[in-house]
């Protein structure tokens, strides 16, 4: 269920789901705007709640205007794709499986799968290669209790916490940089102890990673600079 409504003088699309268990307010890449909140919350209680975050909301679309030039967007079908905070070539080969070899992503030309597919296919199993390891290496250095991890398809979001400390993260960060995905490990983590965006939080994820702000700032570049179109 969805209906637009305006808080200082801005629209956002207001997305309600009886899963839902916080809000959360995102800014998409064309400027556009929603609100995913639970369903059984008061309209002036979710309002109230945006206001608290509308200075940072606007930040975001300034960013996205003032950026709008460096945005780039990589259909998974064309000749360039981002993977690891790089731009890679690519294309066609005779050898006989997926992967970088001498600075391209080959693929193999005789395959039943699409390159999408193929794309794809490689994007989830190297996710799950080198989050994992960056996820043990991360909780191993800060000697924290070893939490379930996940990497899944989490839509437009990087990452996320469940209620029962379960570490969700998107195959897409595969995409972006070391420093990107180390942030959002470690923003998942933090909600562990702390579950919402509170002050309380961004103070404890300042605790464990001090440059939390630059690497969020990081993060929001990266977004604009290799969007993945997914067919």
């Amino acid at each position: 269920m969805s209906e637009n409504i305006e808080i200082d003088g801005l629209s956002f699309e207001l997305l309600r789901s009886t899963k839902r268990k916080t809000i959360g307010v995102k800014v998409h890449h064309n400027s556009q705007l929603t609100i995913q909140a639970p369903s059984h919350l008061l309209l002036e209680d979710i309002s109230n709640h945006v206001c608290k975050k509308i200075g940072w909301v606007r930040r975001k679309l300034r960013s996205i205007e003032t950026n709008g030039n460096n945005n780039r967007k990589f259909p998974i079908t064309g000749e360039e794709i981002p993977y690891m905070g790089r731009i890679y070539s690519v294309v066609q080969s005779d050898r006989d499986k997926i992967g970088l070899f001498q600075g391209r992503v080959h693929i193999p030309i005789e395959a039943s799968e699409s390159q999408s597919e193929k794309l794809i296919r490689w994007y989830k199993q190297r996710a799950k290669a080198i989050l994992s390891k960056e996820y043990s290496s991360i909780v191993k250095s800060q000697d924290w209790e070893p939490q379930n991890l996940k990497i899944m398809d989490l839509g437009a979001r990087w990452g996320s916490c469940s209620i029962d400390g379960t570490i969700n993260l998107n195959w897409k960060l595969i995409t972006l940089t070391k420093s990107c995905r180390e942030y959002v490990i470690f923003h998942e983590f933090a909600h562990v102890k702390v579950h919402d965006h509170s002050n309380k939080y961004w103070k404890h994820l300042g605790s464990i990673l001090p440059d939390w702000e630059d690497r969020k700032k990081e993060l929001e570049l990266a977004e604009l600079r290799y969007q993945l179109q997914i067919e």
